[in-house]
């Protein structure tokens, strides 16, 4: 009775109504478990909410009453699709989808009546007239409380996982904290244990200033760590005296822990032999059978210094051995043999070590040294070199 105006309420009701079909879908999606149900479930589910927009618009386009049967088996459809999922989530003991069960029983008895109607198997009434229309609204109202608990118990469930994240974030700080204090405190003991050790090196080591019958000796060292390995050692033998400086493969204490067994393979090489070769290769010999690797190894150099001024010098890859003569200020350099103390795999190769025999005078000075002092940098980055020395 109201024209035109009674039309535009139609379409409008009836796009109402298809739009809650796709609020149904949508929301049914918030609780419906499609990745345990199946992929044809979720299929089904795109289908239906594609279908819902194609409805939609031409609804908005076309005269509603061509498309009254497709949407009332639409309806059908998804309302016994959106019920099924809201089934599942009510068993699960979700209360949005008992809410949302309500709400589409609802809808879903106020469409039956009005397709009833529209097949004219019901009697026209106002209450059947004007079935889907209360539907709806009922429909919308349950609707919109499902949502709210809905909203409210994401609410509550997001506290709850900000509550467990900040648990954790709490108990992995504080695995942190005590996991850096345990550190903190087998460092402060390691560093303790290095100290010690270089206390001990420092023990093991002669005197820094030597005064011995036939000639005196000065020496300085300071390791790059709290250990090292160089070492140097003062040996009395069967014809004089023995100097020995040595350099160990490495830094720290991988490289403290050789020279420590090296001392003790010097003292008896010393002891058991007199010429200075058969003294390195003595301690090869030990070196090799104990360590059993290339990774470790030494270079030394050896002066033997008897009581009338005869020194022999031998050496093993080792820095050249300085001697300045006091007539004339010379620097004579003596080379040491290609050969590197320890390693395993030239234990049974042929060995090529030399000894150089000199005569010395009163006031002749040698220098025995390690690379710590050629190989220094300054500011600049230019090498000390073997000239300056």
């Amino acid at each position: 009775w109201l024209g035109e105006a009674a039309v535009l309420i139609r379409d409008l009701l009836y796009a109402f109504g298809v739009l809650s079909l796709i609020t149904g879908l949508v929301f049914v999606a918030t609780f419906a478990p499609f990745v345990i149900l199946g992929v044809w479930l979720r299929r089904i589910w795109i289908g239906l909410l594609l279908f819902s927009g194609v409805l939609l618009s031409l609804i908005l386009m076309l005269d509603v009453r061509d498309l009254d049967v497709w949407i009332n088996v639409h309806a059908l459809v998804t309302l016994n699709f959106v019920l099924y999922i809201a089934i599942r989530g009510a068993i699960g003991g979700d209360r949005s989808a008992r809410i949302f069960l309500l709400a589409w029983l609802m809808l879903m008895t106020a469409a039956s009546i009005y397709l009833l109607r529209n097949l004219a198997l019901v009697p026209e009434t106002p209450l059947v007239a004007y079935s889907m229309n209360t539907g709806i609204a009922v429909e919308r109202i349950l609707i919109s409380l499902a949502l709210a608990d809905r909203i409210n118990s994401l609410k509550l469930r997001l506290e709850v996982l900000n509550r467990n994240l900040q648990n954790r974030v709490d108990q992995q700080t504080r695995t942190l904290r005590e996991s850096l204090q345990a550190l903190e405190e087998k460092n402060t003991v390691f560093s303790w244990q290095l100290e010690l050790a270089g206390e001990i090196q420092n023990a093991l080591r002669p005197a820094d200033q030597l005064d011995l019958e036939h000639f005196s000796l000065s020496a300085y060292n300071k390791p790059l760590e709290e250990v090292g390995g160089d070492f140097f050692d003062v040996l009395p033998s069967q014809d004089g005296t023995v100097v020995v400086i040595c350099d160990a493969s490495g830094h720290g204490v991988p490289a403290a822990i050789l020279p420590m067994n090296a001392r003790y393979y010097f003292a008896e090489a010393v002891s058991r032999c007199t010429r200075p070769v058969e003294m390195l290769l003595y301690v090869h010999e030990a070196v090799a059978r104990v360590f059993h690797s290339s990774r470790f190894f030494l270079t030394a150099a050896l002066v033997q210094v008897e009581p009338g001024g005869a020194a022999t010098f031998a050496g093993a890859a080792h820095r050249d051995i300085l001697v300045l003569r006091k007539r004339d200020a010379t620097v004579k350099a003596y080379e040491s043999s290609p050969f590197l103390i320890g390693i395993s795999d030239m234990a049974d190769a042929p060995i090529h070590l030399s000894q150089t025999e000199v005569r010395l005078e009163p006031g002749d000075r040698i220098l025995l040294h390690t690379d710590g002092i050629p190989d220094t940098f300054d500011a600049l980055g230019e090498m000390f070199g073997p000239v300056r020395l």
